[in-house]
């Protein structure tokens, strides 16, 4: 999945066991969790705030809704990581890959356009 990735970015993902996924608010769709999460990386995030990620997500990240939470959290990573690099941790890929957006696209954008 790197070829639609900025080489550095894809890199940089590549040497991380998770994401911290440090916000205040929210995201409706979560790009950079998806980036980390097409990687195989787990993502760490909190409950709050918008949720559309977590939608995405499901069982494939880990939550907190406090600091003692949080903290847990990364000490699970760091304590069970092999566990955290053997398991699949991709919760975007199979809806979200470049085919299944163009797909989508074509579906809302042009298909309507040619059957007028």
């Amino acid at each position: 999945m790197v070829k639609f990735m900025q080489h550095e970015k894809a890199l940089f993902i590549n040497t991380c066991d998770a994401m911290i996924h440090a916000r205040s608010g929210g995201e409706t769709f979560g790009l950079a969790c998806g980036e980390f999460s097409i990687k195989n990386k787990p993502v760490i995030t909190s409950i709050f705030g918008d949720q559309c990620h977590s939608m995405i997500l499901k069982d494939k990240a880990k939550y907190f809704s406090n600091r003692r939470e949080l903290i847990r959290a990364m000490e699970w990573c760091a304590t069970n990581i092999d566990t955290v690099r053997s398991s699949n941790w991709d919760a975007y890929s199979v809806e979200f890959s470049p085919q299944k957006v163009m797909e989508k696209f074509d579906e809302v954008f042009i298909q309507p356009l040619i059957k007028k």
